[in-house]
Order: structure tokens, then sequence, then C-alpha cells
């Protein structure tokens, strides 16, 4: 089988989307598929030209056109798009037959306009567990930025709509689906007319209030937060700063604490990369509870509405550090960037069949 994996020289977040990418072919390579690797449209093309692909690949926003048609519709070759967000973040092609998406959290094909009984539900397959052992700072590290409420708060009453975007916020249980929330909140209040905006400043608020009451919930461990900006809301002594650096920088932090601190954001069906990540190297997750980590029972998660009780959860986890490790290891086996990219290869033989 040979696959084409259009990197699109796009790095994402922290560079987060080049390691997705190596993960990608490091998987591929586990499963004796051929490869072709292309960066830029010249580069796909002749793939095409002279290769037989069986199917192409890409991760987020598609690139990759031909006199503004994209290649998959030019050379008539299934691309597999890997939505590693909320497909409202991206204007992915829904009407090609030829481009198929894969949606992290099945949810999200709940979504007005993202159903397709061809698509596919797949979180990012995670790496696997090679690591140094090495001794670790017994703290909690916090991998993510926090943005500050109040200036999120300045954003959402300059928008159309802050009345409607405050009473969401506030009718919203933290502990449930925020997509099935989202729709039902929509299909209630027409006078919402534009959806993608009112999506980014529900989910910004309260992404950013859930990762606080979740930092601020910590008192006997020191947590360490990597970003460049200090929030506001933020108010725990125990509480100190690096600066950002690349994904690849916030990886070798992973691989010097005991502890990484997970909140979900809207994904209820899924499993976040940062889980996966972390424990491939060596450290335990501490993360809000979603449908999927129930499903699996994934230990040391933890509703929203109990994060009082987070200092003992932590606690538990240093008493039994290496069992827990062990257990979440076993948890999320079946998440591997391989097995999840068979899937991908079988779904493709049931199309040429």
């Amino acid at each position: 089988m040979n696959v084409l994996c259009l990197r699109n020289n796009f790095t994402g977040g922290y560079h987060a989307f080049k390691t997705f990418y190596d993960e990608i072919l490091d998987g591929f390579e586990k499963l004796g598929v051929n490869v072709f690797v292309a960066d830029f449209v010249t580069e796909a093309v002749k793939f095409y030209e002279n290769e037989s692909i069986d199917f192409s690949l890409n991760i987020g926003k598609y690139f990759f056109f031909l006199d503004d048609r994209p290649l998959y519709d030019v050379f008539k070759v299934v691309n597999y798009e890997w939505i590693i967000d909320n497909p409202l973040k991206y204007n992915a092609d829904t009407k090609s037959m030829y481009n198929k998406l894969i949606m992290i959290d099945s949810e999200f094909l709940s979504l007005d306009g993202f159903y397709r009984s061809d698509y596919m539900v797949l979180p990012l397959g995670g790496p696997h567990f090679e690591y140094d052992e090495v001794e670790r700072k017994n703290a909690v590290l916090v991998p993510w930025r926090i943005k500050s409420l109040s200036d999120l708060t300045i954003k959402i009453e300059e928008s159309p709509f802050p009345k409607e975007v405050f009473d969401f916020i506030h009718n919203y249980d933290y502990d449930s689906s925020y997509i099935s929330f989202f729709n039902q909140y929509l299909n209630e209040c027409k006078s919402i007319k534009d959806r993608v905006l009112f999506f980014r400043l529900t989910n910004d608020y309260i992404r950013a209030d859930k990762r606080i009451r979740m930092v601020n919930a910590i008192h006997d461990y020191p947590v360490v937060i990597v970003t460049d900006d200090h929030c506001k809301e933020i108010t725990g002594k125990n509480v100190s700063y690096l600066p950002t650096g690349d994904f690849l920088t916030t990886l070798d932090l992973q691989r010097q604490y005991k502890y990484v601190l997970n909140s979900n954001p809207n994904y209820y069906m899924s499993l976040h990369e940062r889980v996966t990540h972390a424990i491939a190297n060596g450290a335990i997750v501490v993360t809000d509870e979603n449908a999927l980590l129930n499903d699996i029972n994934f230990p040391l998660r933890i509703k929203q509405s109990n994060l009082g009780a987070l200092d003992e959860l932590i606690h538990y986890a240093d008493q039994n550090f290496v069992q827990l490790l062990n257990e979440q290891r076993n948890c999320v086996f079946e998440y591997r960037m391989e097995n999840t990219l068979n899937k991908i290869i079988m779904n493709c033989h049931e199309l040429q069949v």
C-alpha cells in the first residue's frame, strides 16, 4: 500500500503539528506501509503522477490545490483529512466524495453540516512508551496557556450577542457535553446567526474557567504553568511559571515532572494528546473527566464539580505512583498511533473492495 502524507508545512501551536506528522510517519513505518511525504503542491503532484497512491492523509486544514481544485479531486484519490480539533475551527470540504473527514470526537458529527456516513471518528494516536526513568520533580506541570477571564469577558461584551453568551455559560454544566448543550442552545435561540463566533466565545471562556478552577484547587503541591501570560485569576502562592517553548520543549518538561494536569477542551468522547504524550513520557496525568475517560475507567480523573478533592487525588497518586502509571498506560494502549492508522488503512481497503 502506498500512502501520501501531505504535511502542509504548517507547524500548528508550538510546532505541535510537526511532532504529530513525525509520529504518523513512525506509525506507518511500524505497519510496514510505504509512505511518500509532500510539503508542497509540486511534490504532491509528482507522487500522484508517478506512484500508485492508495490514499493521502493530512492533519487540520488542507492546503494542496491545483488551479483552485483540491488534489484529491484532480487525481480522484481518497484523502483523509484529520480534524484534530472542533470542526467549527476549520473550513473543511464536506462535499467532495474524495475527501473523508476524521473527527476526534463522535459528538462533532452532530454539528450541523458535519455529518456524513462515511466519516471516521479517531482520536489522534499516541506515541510509544519510550522514555528514560529519571528522578522527577514532585510537582504538577500545567502545559498550556490560561487566558484571563476578565479579558475574555471584554470580548464577549463587545460581541453581537453578549446576553446569549453569558446565559450559555451560566447554564452550562461543566461535567456535561459541551457539544450537546451547544446544539440544544442554538436550536432554541434562533437569534444567533454566527455560530462560529458563538462557539469561539463560549468555548474560550469555559476552557479558561475550567483550567483556572483546577489550578486554584491545588494547594498541597507546587504547580508550574508553561506560559508567558500570567493569568489574573490564578491566586495560589504555590504557582510558578516557565516561559512558553515549542512543543518539543513541552514534551521534555513532561519527563521532568511527576504529574501533568489535563483539562479537556470541548471534547466529550475523545482522548486529548496531552494525556497520551504525558503518559508516554512517564508522567501521571491528573485530569477532569469526560465520557471516554469514564468508559475506559481512566485512573485519576475528577469531576469539575468535585475539584475540592483534587489535592486528595494527587496524594493518592503519590502513594501509588508506579501502579497508577501502569494502569494509565494500559488504559490508553489501544490508542497508539499505529493502531489508529491501521483503522484508516482498513477503511481504505473497504473502499477498494
